[in-house]
């Protein structure tokens, strides 16, 4: 069966200051072996599947959402339609792939709305070894970049229909989200546009700022928190904005041939997650930490 497979990259840092690089959760994580790998986030289990060790490099695992209710039908084509069960104790598992590079920091995660979104792997990871959850910051293509450090007067805009549904382990983030909160709240509206205008530059946006408020707001709407509508940067003038973060997002995408057999595919899964990886490297380091 051809499938096509898309990975997005994010930057992983620690949320706190006594906090711990990632690597560090997932060496303890790693570490653990059977229902030890398993735990209930937001009432739903997820099971971590470590697919190299955790001194690999890079490290590449499998996050799997467990799933029990609400299962599909089983039928022939034209016949009627029947209820699947499952036996007691067995679920059905939605594999998310990931693949880590621990020197520059590099997450690379496969998009599948219906299994484990980013803040599912990082907390997962962070409640197995008992840390606190890293804060992700999206990859962007150097040219975006490029058109974002030279925008001299401008403005970053989002739209939050749900401000207080928002997730933040940053303490700082966490503020601005309780702010937005009450801003709605005050005058019961519907919706938050927040604009932060920059002014005149002369040397341009400061990406490395811009992009810790942007990560997060990326990652909750990819979480689907928030009701987010915008993240970009717009100017005075311009009709369409200078860069739409959600859009701009640095991934890749291949069509690969998959069988639906979790080891029969892996090896074809690990092969495209670390040729992405390799692409994705080459934009670190430029404006993107």
């Amino acid at each position: 069966m051809d499938k096509k497979v898309t990975v997005k990259f994010w930057q992983l840092f620690p949320a706190l200051e006594d906090g711990v690089q990632f690597d560090v959760s997932l060496q303890a994580a790693f570490a653990l072996s059977g229902e030890h790998l398993v735990k209930e986030l937001d009432e739903v289990r997820y099971q971590l599947d470590p697919r190299t060790s955790a001194n690999a490099a890079p490290i590449c695992g499998d996050v799997i959402r467990l799933q029990s209710d609400a299962l599909p039908s089983r039928l022939k084509a034209g016949e009627k339609a029947k209820k699947l069960t499952l036996a007691e104790g067995e679920y059905l598992g939605h594999h998310t792939a990931f693949i880590y590079d621990t020197e520059k920091h590099l997450l690379g995660f496969e998009v599948k709305p219906a299994a484990a979104g980013l803040s599912k792997l990082t907390t997962l990871v962070a409640e197995l070894a008992n840390h606190q959850p890293c804060i992700a910051l999206p990859i962007l293509t150097e040219s975006d970049i490029n058109k974002l450090a030279g925008t001299k007067n401008g403005a970053v805009i989002f739209k939050i229909a749900d401000p207080a549904s928002l997730n933040a382990v940053d303490p700082d983030l966490g503020e601005v989200r309780d702010n937005i909160a009450f801003l709605k709240d005050l005058v019961d509206g519907a919706y938050v546009t927040v604009s932060i205008g920059v002014g005149p530059r002369r040397e341009g946006l400061t990406v490395p700022k811009i992009r810790r408020l942007v990560g997060w707001l990326v990652g909750e709407k990819e979480a689907k928190r928030g009701k987010i509508r915008d993240v970009k940067v717009s100017q005075p003038h311009e009709a369409e904005p200078i860069l739409d973060f959600v859009k701009a997002h640095f991934r890749t995408s291949q069509v690969l041939e998959l069988s639906g057999d979790p080891d029969t595919d892996w090896p074809k899964r690990e092969q495209f997650l670390r040729s992405s990886l390799a692409k994705a490297k080459q934009h670190v380091g430029n404006g993107n930490g």
